[in-house]
């Protein structure tokens, strides 16, 4: 761990880190402002880009994946079970 993110962290590690995932690059410029401002501004291929950053770095991290495609309740539902696996 960096030393600015233990200093930032004071040395804290998240028992559970949920990853919400979108396909967003394309959801993102949909309905966006004209002009895009912001993350929208640099286009598709910076937004596919990122996205491929936090795929990568949730694999690093061990990040446990949801499908946020899903209708609400099983999102929901997936969430509760990852938070349930850690157990008491």
């Amino acid at each position: 761990m960096p030393s600015w993110r233990r200093i930032a962290t004071a040395g804290l590690q998240p028992d559970l880190t949920l990853w919400l995932d979108l396909p967003w690059p394309n959801r993102c410029v949909a309905g966006v402002a004209d002009p895009p401002i912001g993350l929208e501004a640099g286009g598709t291929g910076f937004l596919e880009r990122v996205a491929g950053g936090f795929a990568a770095l949730a694999a690093q991290r061990g990040w446990t994946r949801i499908d946020a495609t899903l209708a609400p309740a099983e999102v929901t539902a997936a969430c509760q079970n990852a938070l349930l696996a850690l157990g008491p």
